[in-house]
């Protein structure tokens, strides 16, 4: 069953007799786990904005159980990524990721590069970077 997380029933009260509302701001790193846990959908957007006077866009995450608003300086599909993954960006080498490169036209020497990779997944940018550094590739 979809829906917010199970809240304890006040003492004296029949069961479905009220309806509690929980408000608050919660960090995202904490939010967005549990919603995906419990939502079976999230809506997404994105908008320019300025913060501090800056260039910045900020992006969407919710649905009917939560809102949660974050601005960064980048629009890009990655960084779309790198929200909704929080609190752990988790990086997967597969067969699949090599047939993607190969659909978005990656040179044919990277892909040759990394054809003898074996699959792995790490967790956080710094331990990908590294292993992309490793790998002797470009970003």
């Amino acid at each position: 069953m979809f829906g917010p997380p199970a809240i304890p029933q006040p003492e004296g009260l029949a069961p479905g007799s009220h309806r509690v509302t929980i408000r608050g701001l919660f960090a995202l790193d904490e939010l967005l786990p549990v919603a995906r846990e419990v939502s079976d959908h999230l809506h997404c957007d994105d908008t320019s904005a300025r913060h501090g006077g800056q260039p910045a866009v900020c992006t969407h995450i919710g649905n009917e159980w939560f809102a949660s608003f974050t601005t960064t300086d980048s629009k890009s599909r990655l960084n779309f990524l790198r929200l909704l993954c929080r609190p752990v960006e988790q990086y997967r080498w597969c067969e699949e990721a090599l047939v993607a490169l190969e659909l978005y036209g990656a040179g044919k020497q990277s892909q040759q590069r990394l054809a003898g990779q074996s699959e792995g997944c790490w967790l956080g940018r710094d331990v990908w970077e590294q292993q992309l550094t490793d790998w002797n590739t470009r970003r």
